[in-house]
């Protein structure tokens, strides 16, 4: 377990501080005999009443990690878990990376957890397209799936937040894949991609200090590059329509990742029945510039289906 100190008049508001000093729990769970990293939250209930659990799921190139600081904010009412997919953070790798897969790892982790309830899951981006495969493929063995400014655009579409790198898309951008010499340099290059506002630098730090690890030439981010070399057995539009459990849609209101038109099409795909959450001055990762907008998001409309019948 990792606890954070924040110093004495640190410039950072008391709900963060709070947060990052919450207890926690890591765990290592196994998926095709690959090791399967994930971190726990307010597992405890007391009086004998289990919480309803909820699965946090990262968006590509990150780690559950970049949940940790609104992760222990759910956990009043929640068995919050965020798992380290395959290829990521301190989870083991993979030859190649199919969304399926990744499907394998949730599946995995609930097994593993032990979880006396269906689970809610909460994806953002690519996570987002995991929870819709999941969805559709396992839609009974799930309470419902929050895609946050996980995109599924019309046919022919051009993807505007699309930009080259050196290696392709990515959750952040950086000069170049090989080591480097100390982990300030390393920590340094991490930021948004696509570019977008951050004006809590204490929350991209918190994240670029989980997302670095110790090689013999130096520090590297922790994900496998390959994770971008994706393929999938069939669309996410047909996910998408496929689902068998309640879907529910948080874009940024200033995305340019999920525009409002898609926000709108993928409204369209689910005839009404997936409510769309826009979150003002928001852009994609929601965590970096709208952190508590976020939140509140995901608490309601968790609450919304756990007050009503399926």
């Amino acid at each position: 377990m990792m606890v954070d100190v924040v110093p004495p008049g640190s410039d950072v508001p008391a709900w963060f501080s709070r947060a990052i000093a919450a207890p926690f729990t890591e765990h290592v769970a196994s998926v095709d005999d690959i090791p399967l990293h994930y971190v726990r939250w307010g597992r405890d209930a007391g009086g004998g009443r289990p919480k309803t659990p909820l699965v946090l799921i990262h968006g590509g190139g990150a780690h559950a990690f970049w949940w940790g600081f609104l992760a222990p904010l759910l956990a009043d009412r929640y068995d919050v878990l965020a798992l380290d997919l395959t290829g990521h953070g301190d989870s083991g790798r993979r030859d190649h990376y199919p969304r399926e897969v990744w499907v394998n790892d949730i599946l995995a982790l609930v097994a593993h957890a032990n979880l006396e309830a269906r689970p809610f899951l909460v994806g953002h981006s690519m996570g987002g397209f995991v929870a819709t495969v999941a969805a559709a493929l396992h839609g009974e063995r799930l309470s419902g799936a929050i895609l946050v400014d996980s995109p599924i655009r019309p046919p022919h579409s051009v993807d505007p937040a699309a930009a080259p790198t050196e290696r392709g898309r990515s959750g952040w951008t950086f000069e170049r894949m090989s080591p480097y010499p100390d982990f300030e340099a390393a920590a340094r290059r991490f930021r948004p991609l696509p570019d977008q506002p951050t004006p809590y630098p204490y929350l991209v730090d918190y994240v670029a200090e989980r997302s670095l690890r110790k090689d013999p030439d130096g520090f590297t981010w922790k994900f496998d590059p390959k994770v971008f070399e994706r393929a999938s057995r069939s669309s996410l539009r047909d996910y998408f329509t496929a689902a068998r459990c309640r879907l529910a849609l948080v874009r940024g209101a200033e995305s340019i990742v999920m525009p409002r038109e898609v926000g709108d099409y993928m409204v369209g795909l689910g005839s009404g029945r997936v409510p769309l959450v826009e979150i003002p001055d928001g852009h994609h990762h929601l965590m970096f510039d709208q952190p508590l907008p976020l939140l509140v998001a995901v608490r309601a409309l968790l609450a919304a289906w756990e007050s009503s019948p399926h």
